[in-house]
């Protein structure tokens, strides 16, 4: 008797690790739209974290927005809301850790003199419980991107790590936010890579995170409760509820990165630099 076994992957995916949340633009069987405005987006987590917009915020479903992939595009007004509890993204705050890739474009300029919000539970306040990720290019910021996890105490966050000319606007970029807010190394609580090379890691705080649910259920396209909302696009959003290893995070950049067309941007030390990760 003989076998033929058929491989489950020709080529590794987040399907072959636990993840909190998978939001796919690619996968279009995931994508509920009309007439281009998405009302729902389905988490391929396994987990049943789906999103959804309501009508006047929908962002629209560009079926060829980034190397011939469909990509999530926001206005400046629309955002996809968690259909899921605020209590359900508490890990992404909490003493648990949590570590966040996601494949975006900011603005619609080399300019765009704005703050624009990638996802949150917080709403960009020290005194919500939480965590955002956003870009801000104005006066005193100039194309700054930072990763907030606050506690509910004004001015007291369990870290913030954020740097100024971090990332070039209008750009599609591939972004790595690594958050474990109870270490007691303070500059080890945050880690955000852009494209898998530059390094932001400067947090100054130790203060103790918070163990009570977020302010807001999450958000993408925005910090949550509609602030900052993005304009640009979003192509695919990988959650995980741990603080990533550095294999695991050079994994899921690699599959990012050769997936969307940015394999260029890794730096040349980069595993996955000259070929995607293996099933």
């Amino acid at each position: 008797m003989s076998w033929t076994i058929t491989p489950r992957f020709t080529s590794w995916t987040p399907a072959q690790i636990t993840t909190a949340l998978w939001l796919d633009a690619s996968d279009t069987s995931t994508v509920t739209a009309s007439s281009g405005l998405i009302s729902q987006v389905n988490d391929k987590s396994g987990n049943g974290r789906n999103f959804t917009a309501s009508s006047g915020a929908q962002p629209t479903y560009t079926s060829s927005g980034l190397n011939g992939l469909p990509v999530f595009t926001f206005g400046g007004s629309q955002y996809l809301t968690s259909a899921s509890t605020a209590a359900t993204w508490n890990f992404m705050h909490n003493a648990s850790g949590s570590s966040i890739w996601f494949v975006a474009k900011t603005g619609n300029s080399s300019n765009p003199l704005a703050t624009y919000g990638y996802l949150g539970t917080n709403a960009g306040a020290s005194a919500n419980i939480g965590r955002s990720i956003y870009y801000s290019d104005d006066a005193v910021d100039n194309d700054f991107i930072s990763d907030f996890i606050t506690r509910g105490s004004s001015s007291n966050p369990a870290s913030s790590n954020y740097t100024a000319n971090a990332l070039t606007p209008n750009v599609p970029v591939l972004i790595s936010a690594i958050g474990d807010p109870a270490n007691a190394t303070k500059s080890a609580r945050s880690l955000i890579k852009i494209n898998g090379n530059t390094t932001i890691q400067n947090n100054t705080y130790s203060n103790a995170p918070s163990a009570s649910n977020a302010t807001y259920a999450l958000q993408i396209g925005t910090v949550g409760n509609n602030f900052v909302p993005l304009v640009g696009y979003i192509s695919e959003l990988i959650i995980t509820n741990e603080t990533a290893t550095t294999t695991t995070r050079q994994i899921i950049e690699g599959y990012l990165a050769w997936k969307w067309g940015l394999a260029a941007n890794l730096p040349a030390d980069h595993p996955y630099k000259t070929n995607p990760p293996a099933p």
